[in-house]
């Protein structure tokens, strides 16, 4: 087996394009990122063995921060150490253009927090019920937020709304429009909904009836961290109740999440 890596702005070769997704097809019933398999804005890490892609990794450098994505492994080929490989390489690469790292682990199982724990990240947000239907139809998933940032809270740049409808998700950023997210009616009560505030904003936050502190999150946008704070709406309760493996909760998590052994 070995490992490629592709630099940012390069497009993959076209054999190499079908077995990264043929990857991604056999592991997941709906995987939301498709599509961005083929960014060229990505700087991508591939594990190969016979022209099989057997193991992929991405990151995308924005507001500088590396946001990595895709990262998973084939499961004929997990416990070889082709995931650690990659995320090594994933995590150096980044380093070396002097980018910092953010990522948004699964958890349906530990696999991946194990990685990022024992490559120096450490997590700050957990976001219940924000994947639905990835890893097989009408399950809810749930992420963990892990980085190597200095995750130093601030005030948000510009107060504004954020809608993803293709994952039924929406954020806020300020409080203020939170309620016109709310009333708005785009947004369906089974959508993952949070908020970003800064300190100026938090106590506030934590009075109001229907959120919870999620821990502290990143705005892409900017690269500005901020207080995050879920709705407590459908996505909230089915994500709880779906049992989200966590091995750390992260300072400030309000709610109560079943937490495993890190050496578990």
């Amino acid at each position: 087996m070995r490992f490629e890596a592709h630099e940012c702005g390069g497009v993959l070769p076209l054999d190499r394009m079908r077995s990264v997704r043929r990857l991604f097809a056999d592991s997941y019933a709906d995987y939301h990122y498709t599509s961005s398999l083929g960014d060229v804005r990505l700087a991508r890490f591939l594990a190969v063995q016979d022209d099989r892609v057997v193991g992929y990794a991405a990151y995308e450098p924005v507001a500088g921060v590396a946001h990595l994505a895709n990262f998973l492994v084939a499961a004929d080929w997990r416990g070889r150490g082709v995931g650690a490989g990659l995320e090594q390489r994933r995590l150096d690469h980044a380093s070396a253009a002097g980018l910092a790292c953010y990522s948004s682990c699964v958890c349906e199982d530990a696999r991946s927090q194990r990685l990022k724990f024992g490559l120096g990240l450490r997590p700050t947000a957990v976001r219940l019920g924000y994947r639905r239907g990835v890893s097989g139809v009408g399950v809810w998933g749930s992420s963990v937020v892990f980085t190597n940032c200095r995750a130093e809270v601030g005030e948000p740049a510009a107060a504004g709304i954020r809608l993803d409808r293709r994952r039924r998700r929406a954020r806020a950023v300020g409080l203020a429009p939170l309620a016109e997210l709310l009333t708005s009616g785009e947004v369906a009560d089974d959508w993952y909904v949070d908020v970003l505030v800064g300190e100026a904003d938090r106590e506030r936050a934590a009075r109001h009836g229907r959120l919870v502190c999620a821990g502290v999150d990143l705005d892409r946008h900017t690269g500005r961290w901020h207080h995050c704070y879920q709705v407590r709406n459908r996505a909230y309760a089915e994500g709880l109740s779906a049992r989200p493996v966590v091995l750390v909760t992260p300072p400030g998590v309000s709610f109560s999440v079943p937490v495993q052994e890190r050496s578990a």
